[in-house]
This record gives C-alpha cells, structure tokens and sequence, in this order.
C-alpha cells in the first residue's frame, strides 16, 4: 500500500504578530439587476453573514463551513432559492494527484453565490473576466441566474497537462 506524504506545518514563532485579514474575502458584482457573490473558504461570521442578507435557511451556514459535504441539492421553495453542493476534481500540485475541491453554490431570482472551499480557477477567471468586462458582465447577467450558473460551470476541470487558458478558449462573448 502506498504511503501518504508528510504534511508540512508551518508554525509561528513565538511573539511573531497575527496579521488579520484586511480584505474582505467576498467579492460581489452587479449587473443588471442580479448579483453574483464569490467568496472562497469563509468563515463562520462571513457565512453568517450573507446567510442574513440572503436570507438562508441556518442549516446552510453548517454545511457551508463544514470540511466536507456530499454532493446534493436543496430547493427551498417557499423561500425562493436552491442550495447545492457540488464536487469537481482539482489537482493538488504539492502531492501530485487529483482531489476533490467542493463547490457551493445559492442560486436565486436575483442573485448567485459560488462558495468553493478552495480556489477553483475556472470560477475565479470568470469572475475576474466580469470584473474587467463590464458588457461581458452586462451580456451574462441579463441572461439570469440560472444561466449565469450555467457559465460558471461550463469550463474546463483544472487537469494535470491541461492549458491555462483551455476552457477560456471555448467563450466567444
């Protein structure tokens, strides 16, 4: 049976400063009329707190901070929005082989939230390209939040070998 690396654990030494986070971790943008929320890895204030603007059952808020879920769907109808947990694999450059990287996700009329627990690349550069492309975000956002959900996940896993800018290729905006 093959071993498992070592995990290396970096340690602060003694009287070293906590330097706090001084940028928000949730990033949002605006276009007509929906909102799309990224934020990566909260934690439990963070989540607390978009479950208030939201509007999120609190059960949500534990599955969202919790290390892993199983991949599911909850449609919360009287309150007018879907929760799903999706698992994409993500290759671990450190240890050399695929892992699981977990994707939540609140889809509403007016809003979209992608919680990756880590970073996923193909969300993040979509959300930048709609940062920078202001009728790139206007041409995905009219179209609604389904559709948005659509985009964000119609890219490409982050595969050993695979291109950078392979799923980037297939957008033609």
């Amino acid at each position: 049976m093959p071993t498992l690396p070592r995990l290396k654990r970096s340690r602060t030494r003694p009287g070293a400063p906590v330097v706090p986070r001084t940028e928000s971790p949730v990033r949002s943008l605006t276009a007509s009329g929906l909102t799309w929320v990224n934020v990566v890895s909260p934690d439990v204030e963070t989540a607390t707190a978009l479950a208030e603007r939201f509007g999120w059952h609190p059960l949500d808020v534990e599955d969202i901070v919790s290390t892993r879920q199983r991949p599911k769907v909850d449609d919360y109808d009287e309150d007018g929005y879907l929760f799903v947990v999706l698992h994409f694999p993500a290759y671990d450059k450190n240890v050399q082989r695929l892992d699981a990287a977990e994707l939540d996700v609140f889809l509403g009329p007016d809003y979209l939230v992608t919680i990756p627990n880590r970073e996923l690349l193909p969300v993040t550069r979509l959300f930048g390209r709609c940062e920078t492309d202001q009728s790139l975000r206007e041409q995905l956002f009219a179209k609604g939040s389904g559709r948005l959900l659509y985009e964000v996940l119609d890219d490409r896993p982050e595969l050993p070998g695979a291109t950078p800018d392979a799923g980037e290729a297939r957008h033609r905006y």
